[in-house]
C-alpha cells in the first residue's frame, strides 16, 4: 500500500511559507523606508515601513496559529527580535540632532599682529575686505 500524504502537511507547508514571507517582509522594511526617503512625511514617520512590519507580524501570527512547528516558531522569534530592534533603532535615531546644525559663534575681538613678512595686520582691516577664518595652533614653531 502506498502511503497517503497527511492532510495536515499542506497546512503546515502553507504556515511555513507564510512565516517565511512575513520574516522577509519585516527584514525588507528598512529598505522600503530608504526608498521612500524622498517624501518628508514618510522619512520622518516611516509610515510605509511600519505598515510593512505590521503586515509581516500579522503573517507570522497567522503562521504560528496554523502550525507550531519549530521552523515557524524560530521565524516568529527572529521576527519579533528584529521588530524590537527596529523600534529601538528608529526611536533612538530620531532623537539624534541633524548633522547640519549651525552654531553662531561670537566675533573675535579686534587685534593687530605681524604677518609672516613682519607687516602689522589688523583683524578689523581684513574683515572689511573679505571673510576671515581664524585658526589657532597650540604651541609654537
Amino acid at each position: 500500500m502506498a502511503s497517503q500524504p497527511s492532510p495536515a502537511n499542506p497546512a503546515r507547508r502553507r504556515a511555513l511559507i507564510l512565516a517565511i514571507v512575513g520574516f522577509v517582509q519585516i527584514l525588507a522594511a528598512p529598505l522600503l523606508w530608504s526608498i521612500t526617503m524622498g517624501n518628508p512625511l514618510l522619512r520622518r514617520t516611516g509610515l510605509v515601513a511600519w505598515l510593512f512590519v505590521a503586515d509581516g507580524l500579522f503573517m507570522i501570527i497567522l503562521a504560528v496559529v496554523a502550525s507550531r512547528r519549530i521552523p515557524v516558531l524560530v521565524l516568529s522569534v527572529l521576527s519579533l527580535t528584529l521588530t524590537a530592534f527596529y523600534v529601538a533603532a528608529f526611536f533612538v535615531m530620531m532623537r539624534i540632532p541633524p548633522a547640519t546644525t549651525i552654531y553662531q559663534l561670537a566675533s573675535a575681538p579686534d587685534f593687530t599682529l605681524p604677518d609672516q613678512d613682519g607687516r602689522l595686520v589688523s583683524l578689523h582691516d581684513l574683515r572689511e575686505k573679505q571673510r576671515i577664518l581664524l585658526v589657532f595652533y597650540r604651541g609654537h614653531w
